[in-house]
């Protein structure tokens, strides 16, 4: 598959204008600008997400472990503010047991 991308910014140079990233299974093979990457992948399913940036292999490592176990608790809500009063409802609930326990979870589930 190729998916090209206004950008791809892949942390190690400028961002490549009008670029795409080859993938096969569930690795990136490829990155580049797109007629360079079209051309030496012809054939690839082609995804084109318009005018987006696409940072592959970035894995964004910021997370609440000691929330995991509100996952599912806290239903859609309006606004931002509301979510955030609703999740600050929820934790004022937690002991200091379930929150170690929910944070053991969450190491579990990053493993």
């Amino acid at each position: 598959m190729i998916i090209r991308v206004r950008s791809v910014v892949t942390m190690d140079g400028p961002p490549i204008e009008n670029g795409a990233v080859a993938v096969s299974g569930n690795r990136i093979i490829d990155v580049g600008k797109f007629p360079e990457i079209s051309a030496r992948h012809s054939g690839h399913t082609l995804v084109d997400l318009g005018e987006q940036a696409l940072l592959p292999g970035l894995m964004n490592a910021h997370c609440h472990l000691d929330y995991t176990c509100l996952r599912g608790q806290i239903s859609p809500r309006k606004s931002f503010a509301d979510w955030i009063r609703a999740i600050n409802a929820e934790k004022a609930r937690l002991s200091a047991q379930d929150y170690l326990a929910s944070i053991t979870q969450g190491f579990a589930e990053a493993k």
